[in-house]
């Protein structure tokens, strides 16, 4: 780095003070530094955030929104890193086992609705899947 660049005077104004950020004398990052992210941009922090997210939510939206990426860059690691390719998709099956297992409980045990009356007190019922089939079929003309 030449004399009068600024980086030279005051690199700790550059870098934060105490920061753990590896970089060699040109100001460029270290390969430890480097490797800490990924060609797609992507932490290996972020990524396990990504992939808990969809698990628990099968959205891959709110999951690319947790873990404070982009779902482009999302698309671009999942071409490029096979491993990630299948964590994804086991994320996903979980997700929809999960799902199907609330679908099927409900079909079989149905819903809880409450059902606030007029004066104010409320009913409890259990609505099913079965009831409400049977009324959306006499509505249809």
């Amino acid at each position: 780095m030449r004399a009068g660049h600024p980086r030279a005077a005051r690199p700790d104004l550059f870098r934060g003070e105490g920061a753990e950020d590896e970089r060699n004398d040109a100001g460029c990052r270290s390969q430890a530094a480097a490797a800490q992210t990924d060609e797609a941009g992507l932490t290996k922090a972020k990524a396990e955030k990504f992939l808990t997210v969809l698990a628990e939510t099968c959205n891959i939206a709110r999951s690319c929104e947790a873990a404070g990426v982009s779902q482009s860059t999302i698309r671009r690691k999942r071409k490029s890193d096979a491993s990630f390719r299948a964590g994804f998709m086991m994320a996903l099956a979980g997700a929809y086992e999960r799902f199907e297992l609330v679908l099927l409980e409900r079909f079989f045990n149905g819903t809880e609705k409450v059902v606030v009356r007029k004066d104010g007190s409320e009913e409890r019922m259990r609505e099913l899947f079965e009831h409400a089939w049977s009324v959306a079929a006499q509505d249809a003309p």
